[in-house]
C-alpha cells in the first residue's frame, strides 16, 4: 500500500505518542529514482478493508469507531495510479456521531518528479471540502515544490530528499530486501495543505507466508512500525503511529493506527489483482 498521510486517512484524534526509533535512521538522498527490485515485483490491486475500534484509554472521549475503505493502486504506461476512498463514523461518549466521507486520488510519474492530486473531504451533510494540486521533485536549482490550486493557492517548497508517495513506498520496500531496518525519509502527498511531511519507519524481520489466503499475500513480508511527524509541528513527537505488514509487492495487511488515545484496526477484508497496462 502507498503510504498516504494517516492525518487525511482518518483523521486526527485526540494526542500524539512518541515512539524511540533505536539505532540510526537511513535518511534517503533520492536525487534520481532507480528502478529497483521493488518496482518489478509490484502488483496492482484493489483492496477492501473494514476500520474499527482497537484499544482506548480512559481520558479518550471516543468510544467506538467504523468504518469501511476502499484502496486502489495500478500503474498506467507513464506513472502510478493510487484511487482511495473511505467512509468514518466517530461515535463520542457524549453521544454524538462524527462522520467523514473522504476520497483521494493521485499520480505520480514513473522518474518520481511529477505529481498530481486531489483530495475530497465530505463531513457528514455538510459540503464537500476539496484540495487539488501538484508539485515537482528538485531540478537543477536542488529544491522542489509544490502547489496547491484549491481551496486556494498556495505554494510550498520541498526538500532535495522528498519523495512522492509511490517512490516512498518502493524505497522503504527496497530497503526491506536490502536487509535494512531504519528509513528516514520526506514525503509529499497533497493530502493536507502543507509541505512534506516527516515519515520514519523501523522494519522487523523478513517473513514468508507459504499458506496465505489469498495469493497476493504471499511471499516475502515485514512487520513494520512507521512514525509520522507534521510539517507544521515542531515537536520532536509524531502526529501518529501505523504498524502494518509491509508485502514485497505493494500490499499492506494488518494495519494498526495508533493516535496514542485509541487506536484504529485496519483489516484486509478482500483483494484481487488488476491488469497490467498494454504499453
Amino acid at each position: 500500500m502507498v503510504l498516504v498521510e494517516r492525518k487525511f486517512f482518518v483523521g486526527r484524534v485526540g494526542s500524539s505518542i512518541c515512539i524511540v526509533l533505536l539505532g540510526v535512521a537511513l535518511a534517503v538522498p533520492p536525487l534520481a529514482i532507480e528502478a529497483g527490485q521493488a518496482r518489478l515485483d509490484f502488483a496492482p490491486h484493489r483492496a477492501l478493508y473494514s476500520m474499527s475500534l482497537g484499544q482506548k484509554k480512559a481520558n479518550s472521549s471516543i468510544v467506538d469507531v467504523n468504518g469501511r475503505m476502499a484502496f486502489e493502486w495500478r500503474t498506467d504506461c507513464d506513472g502510478w495510479v493510487v484511487e482511495q476512498r473511505y467512509a468514518m463514523h466517530y461515535f463520542s461518549d457524549s453521544r454524538k456521531t462524527r462522520e467523514v466521507d473522504t476520497r483521494f486520488t493521485a499520480w505520480e510519474s514513473k522518474d518520481g518528479k511529477r505529481y498530481k492530486f486531489y483530495v475530497s473531504n465530505k463531513p457528514g451533510s455538510g459540503s464537500a471540502e476539496k484540495i487539488e494540486g501538484f508539485a515537482s521533485r528538485p531540478g537543477a536549482s536542488g529544491t522542489g515544490r509544490a502547489r496547491f490550486t484549491a481551496p486556494e493557492e498556495t505554494n510550498f517548497e520541498l526538500p532535495a530528499a522528498v519523495l512522492f508517495p509511490s517512490s516512498h513506498t518502493f524505497a522503504m520496500i527496497d530497503l526491506a530486501l536490502g536487509g535494512g531496518k531504519f528509513f528516514s525519509a520526506p514525503m509529499f502527498d497533497g493530502s493536507e495543505v502543507e509541505g512534506a511531511t516527516s515519515v520514519s519507519a523501523v522494519m522487523g524481520l523478513e517473513r514468508t507466508d507459504t499458506e496465505a489466503r489469498e495469493p497476493l499475500l504471499a511471499g516475502k513480508h515485514w512487520p513494520v512500525r512507521i512514525a509520522f511527524f507534521s510539517a507544521e509541528s515542531q515537536s520532536s513527537e509524531p502526529t501518529y503511529e501505523m504498524s502494518m505488514n509491509m508485502h514485497a509487492n505493494g500490499v499492506a495487511s494488518g494495519m494498526i493506527l495508533d493516535y496514542g488515545d485509541i487506536t484504529v484496526k485496519v483489516d484486509l477484508q478482500s483483494i484481487e489483482a488488476l491488469p497490467q497496462p498494454d504499453c
